[in-house]
């Protein structure tokens, strides 16, 4: 079963020096994520920074700018003063999004320096409650029958939702339609629309959607299920 982990960036540049001339937090934290509300990033973010409130005793401002798979929160980061106020919750997929994009505007590693994994959650092959796929052989039998023509949705282009479809793709030869949209959420709205066959889903957003019987985990991705070498 593949994970995801979300992780906690802040930029370069806070030394142990500038903390110990004041004490730290004295002001507001900016907590930023790159994804619309409802996804697991941010549901993750929001739940943190509740938690982060507790223990500093300081607020925290929690700030979604959503946008090419979080490209835009990360670089509102990048250019903001290192000080240990603006921080950043990302998914896995942040560092290889240099690979995937030609014009990226700030250094998806140097520009930041990491503080802690913050959660591990796995991913889940998800459809409408009335799909006609049960399992991930008959998603896959079906790509290979009439390659393209199966659509998933996914948080954007180089987001992992999206990374890891065409990884299941690769793996098993089969080829599926990307249909991007800004988010998780919006992805997940579009497969209820009937817009998109499947989507890589992860616990946060479609759990309530599975309760309300609206869709269905049809399948978690493992090696042996979908054939995988």
């Amino acid at each position: 079963m593949q994970r995801l982990v979300a992780a906690i960036a802040v930029l370069v540049g806070l030394s142990c020096g500038a903390l110990a001339q004041q004490a730290y937090p004295n002001r507001i934290i900016h907590l930023m994520q790159g994804f619309p509300p409802g996804g697991n990033v941010d549901i993750i973010a929001r739940i943190l920074g509740h938690e982060m409130e507790k223990s500093l005793g300081q607020s925290i401002v929690v700030e979604a700018k959503p946008g090419l798979a979080g490209a835009l929160a990360a670089e509102a980061v990048a250019r903001s003063d290192a000080d240990g106020y603006t921080l950043l919750m990302l998914p896995s997929a942040h560092p290889a999004y240099a690979a995937l994009s030609k014009n990226v505007k700030f250094k998806v590693v140097d520009d930041f320096t990491w503080i802690s994994v913050a959660s591990f959650y796995p991913f889940m092959i998800a459809v409408k409650a009335d799909s006609r796929f049960q399992t991930l052989k008959q998603l896959i039998e079906a790509a290979r029958a009439k390659p393209g023509e199966l659509k998933y949705g996914s948080a954007g282009v180089g987001s992992i939702l999206h990374t890891t479809v065409e990884l299941i793709g690769n793996q098993t030869k089969t080829k599926f339609l990307h249909v991007p949209y800004r988010g998780e959420a919006p992805a997940l709205t579009g497969l209820l629309q009937g817009e998109i066959d499947f989507i890589e889903a992860t616990t946060g957003p479609v759990s309530p959607r599975v309760r309300s019987g609206e869709a269905r985990l049809a399948f978690l991705y493992n090696q042996r299920e979908c054939g995988c070498p």
